[in-house]
């Protein structure tokens, strides 16, 4: 029987975090008949809690930040793990990898890159060293145009892979879920959530002004609701939101919920979801949305890979300013609920035909093979 494809995984921690979780859902998706997969991390903390099974566990020791001591320790770890492919993800872990891979000649480099606004340090990086790279996967078509303006990689080196969700936990409740879900998180009249850490990106202060802007002309219905779900980023950024939202007259339309654990059941219970991002590489959260049902109102920065299609599986801004998300919340807020629940229902088929983990982890793998082949040429 032929030795199984050795895969080393390279990649700071386990925090919470899209590309970490995307990376969890990958292994836990790889035939362990074809593929044996290893990990090597920055930082050993798990806050991610997935059984990934995976053989040794490499510490980099780099819970600090990546340094060329981590390259040193790279190198081992590929003469103990002999892989035949080295996945990295994200920043100077990607150019410590391919550095490895070329100064040992074990493996096969390729790099995932998926910040939807990278470092210029590491858009200049990527440049530098693509033709140590074996392979280069982008999650967003917007993160592969920048590498290709930026960095100056061909297009042809770049593969674009879209996050997949798990489509058995985010799926849409069944009415009694739903009502015991709106009824533990108090939503009364048509609540929209916004998920993710509060951060000028996210770009909650938008949605304050917008709904102080519909307060002022009486176009906003007083059980109206938003829930932002997610950790401050810094504290002081939700400080001046809270404060925001009382000056304007809603502070009872906002409400700021922290992290949720089961984040799926709160926007599975909600009647839609809003991100008016600044920028973003491919949003879980508008991903999640659909697979849940629930409509998304999307800033372009949002929907750079058309996730949304305006009236089809929710709405879209002209952009992500004040008065733009105003009009589209006011779109929104004008919706009957079986207009919202068409929405949701469209948004389900198309998290299904093109966001599922199955799809997400053939096609990583079609990149593997293709790599290997190249290397068997």
């Amino acid at each position: 029987m032929p030795r199984r494809i050795r895969v080393l995984y390279v990649i700071a921690s386990l925090a919470q975090g899209g590309a970490e979780r995307q990376l969890a859902e990958l292994i836990c998706g790889l035939d362990p008949d074809r593929y044996e997969a290893r990990l090597a991390l920055c930082d050993m903390t798990d806050q991610l809690g997935y059984d990934l099974p995976v053989g040794p566990r490499y510490d980099l020791e780099s819970a600090a930040g990546s340094t060329p001591k981590t390259l040193y320790k790279i190198v081992n770890v590929l003469r103990d793990a002999e892989p035949d492919i080295v996945h990295s993800f994200m920043g100077l872990v990607n150019i410590y990898s391919r550095l490895a891979v070329g100064l040992t000649g074990i493996g096969r480099a390729i790099g995932a890159v998926r910040n939807g606004r990278p470092p210029m340090r590491d858009l200049v990086y990527e440049g530098l060293t693509q033709r140590l790279a074996h392979g280069m996967i982008a999650n967003s078509v917007g993160i592969r145009d920048k590498l290709v303006r930026v960095s100056r990689i061909p297009p042809a080196r770049i593969d674009v892979i879209e996050n997949g969700v798990d489509l058995a936990k985010f799926r849409p409740p069944t009415a009694d879920e739903r009502a015991e879900r709106r009824a533990r998180w108090a939503m009364t009249g048509t609540t929209l959530v916004l998920t993710g850490r509060l951060s000028t990106e996210k770009n909650h202060l938008a949605v304050v002004q917008a709904l102080g802007a519909l307060r002022s002309k009486g176009a906003l219905a007083g059980d109206a609701q938003i829930l932002f779900a997610g950790r401050p980023s810094p504290e002081s950024h939700a400080a001046m939101l809270h404060e925001l939202a009382a000056s304007l007259g809603v502070a009872s339309n906002v409400r700021f919920l922290g992290p949720v654990k089961n984040v799926e059941e709160l926007v599975g219970a909600a009647d839609g979801l809003i991100l008016p991002s600044h920028y973003e590489g491919i949003p879980n959260a508008v991903l999640e949305a659909l697979a849940c049902g629930a409509p998304a109102v999307v800033s372009p920065a949002a929907n750079l890979d058309a996730i949304v299609h305006d009236g089809v599986e929710g709405l879209t801004c002209a952009s992500s300013s004040a008065a733009d998300v105003e009009a589209g919340l006011a779109r929104f807020f004008a919706l009957s609920s079986e207009a919202r629940q068409a929405m949701g229902a469209r948004g389900r088929e198309a998290a299904k035909a093109r966001f599922s983990v199955p799809r997400m982890v053939a096609r990583t793998c079609e990149v593997y093979d293709r790599v290997l082949a190249a290397r068997t040429r």
